[in-house]
């Protein structure tokens, strides 16, 4: 008996070989890889399957990496285009600020829009877009009212208005909704269907309650309450209070000025219209130019006004001494150099104070006509003759025009006393002849004749110095004017009946029109 050999610890492996499909080690008589679990069946073409489902299997790799690439290039240029869109929002925004600082509303409006065109849903976008439309309408509109009742001008009010609503409706900050809320009480303002002045009121009040500090909210509100029974005074506060917060700013000083002028507040109002004045060279925007330029104007009313009432001349005039009130005066003829009454004020002062030659320049200024040969009058010269007169009698210069200026004043009284017609007629048409000087004023028992001149036509009817004309052309007549108005209706040639009274006896006497 053969003795059994003993086995060994480590059997030997069974033969192995790769799967045709997947390459993993498989024992060699194994029917089934138990790796990727295909048949390995001899029939099959496993090199071409395998192929096949490589090249699926690479296939399906490449359109995952192709559908991957494209999104995220399609990401990429997404970032890169809304990148751009707010590069160019932005340069939209610097243009108008830049426009806006130059004071050209126009342009600004219309580069903010193209920046709102692009990005229609941005709220900050819309009410800088409203805003600045606004602003350009009412400056125009606020310093010129009349245009309030253009209908393009109506119809953008109107737009402005409901679009301002609109923007309420959102939220913001305390300093853009008081922003909005001034500028929609100011466009209620100039809007002539709007007839609630409750609401109008709560505009106003809500805006200066959440941005009491704002230089522009608190000038608006003042503005308005001006015009508001029994507020002006709350008004004139605020206006004082704008001026503080933005000292810069000239629009507020000249309407402070303006107010107080017009309470007769004239110490209060001379420095504010003064700084006014002062910062035109500052100013940029045109409202403001405007109101600078206004101010100009005011002061030299307020001058007249206060001279009127004080006397320039006088021992109090504004608690200013004659120093003082030499300055002031010289402002106010640098900004009103032609008006007439300045001038003829500047003459009195100058002539008070001994500058003889600068009162004499004024009072040229003043006259309507230098030419002191006119022979014609003018009654608001009487009195500027009567001063140039007193002058050169004072001075003891140009006897000459001495002379004239005391013919003028006789001329004047004598026209005073009397009315004088020769001929009559409107410009570019025929004249009449009328040649009668008559007693001045109306009187119910005719007109007195003074002079018939000798060769025109109631001479040649036989009027005589003392007559009284008491009826004309079958009218009664108390002035020389009805005489001539009459006259007017007929053409030349025509007989005229006229009735006059000398001493008790009454003729009857017929005038031919010529």
């Amino acid at each position: 008996m053969t003795p059994e050999l003993p086995q060994s610890p480590n059997p030997a492996p069974a033969p192995a070989k790769p799967c045709p499909y997947c390459r993993e080690a498989i024992p060699a008589e194994a029917k089934k890889c138990r790796h990727c679990g295909e048949m390995l069946e001899k029939s099959a073409p496993p090199k071409i399957e395998t192929a096949l489902k490589k090249g699926a299997m690479y296939i399906g790799l490449f359109t995952t990496f192709l559908g991957l690439f494209y999104t995220l290039r399609e990401g990429y240029f997404f970032v890169v285009e809304r990148q751009e869109q707010r590069a160019t929002i932005e340069s939209y925004k610097t243009a108008a600020a830049q426009f806006e600082q130059l004071d050209n509303l126009d342009y600004a409006v219309e580069t903010l829009g193209q920046a709102l065109a692009l990005k229609p849903n941005d709220l900050d976008l819309q009410r800088q877009y409203f805003l600045l439309r606004a602003r350009s309408l009412l400056r125009e509109v606020e310093d010129w009212p009349m245009t309030a009742d253009n209908e393009e001008v109506r119809t953008n009010i109107t737009a402005l208005t409901l679009d301002g609503f609109r923007l309420l409706q959102f939220s913001q900050s305390k300093a853009e909704r008081a922003g909005v809320l001034i500028t929609l009480g100011r466009l209620l303002r100039q809007d002539i269907n709007w007839k609630d002045e409750t609401r109008l009121a709560a505009l106003f009040e809500e805006a200066y309650r959440l941005a009491p500090g704002d230089a522009e909210i608190a000038f608006r509100y003042g503005q308005w309450l001006l015009s508001e029974d029994g507020q002006a005074e709350k008004g004139g506060e605020l206006l004082r209070q704008a001026t503080q917060l933005q000292p810069e700013n000239a629009l507020y000083w000249s309407v402070l000025g303006q107010y107080l002028l017009e309470k007769k507040a004239y110490r209060e109002a001379l420095p504010a219209l003064r700084t006014a004045i002062t910062l035109l060279p500052k100013q940029k925007e045109i409202q403001r130019i405007r109101a600078a330029n206004s101010a100009g104007g005011a002061l030299v009313s307020l001058l007249r006004q206060a001279d009127a009432e004080q006397d320039i001349t006088g021992a109090d005039f504004l608690g200013m001494n004659i120093e003082e009130r030499k300055v002031l005066l010289e402002e106010a003829l640098a900004l009103g150099a032609s008006n007439r009454e300045l001038n003829f004020l500047a003459a009195r002062f100058y002539y008070k104070t001994g500058d003889y030659q600068r009162a004499i320049s004024a009072l040229k200024a003043s006259l309507l006509n230098e030419d002191l040969d006119y022979r014609g009058s003018y009654s608001s010269d009487v009195p500027k003759l009567e001063l140039y007169a007193a002058i050169l009698e004072d001075s003891g210069n140009d006897p000459e025009t001495l002379g004239k200026l005391r013919t003028m004043l006789e001329r004047h009284e004598e026209d005073q006393l009397y009315d004088e017609i020769k001929e009559i007629g409107y410009e570019g048409r025929r004249k009449y002849k009328v040649g009668l000087k008559t007693h001045a004023g109306a009187s119910e028992e005719g007109l007195l004749v003074a002079r018939a001149y000798e060769g025109y036509p109631f001479a040649k009817a036989g009027v005589r110095e003392g007559d009284r004309i008491t009826e004309f052309a079958h009218r009664e007549v108390k002035t020389l004017r009805d005489v001539w108005l009459l006259l007017l209706e007929f053409a030349p040639g025509a007989e005229l009946p006229f009735k006059v009274k000398r001493g008790e006896e009454v003729l009857d006497l017929t005038l031919v029109v010529e």
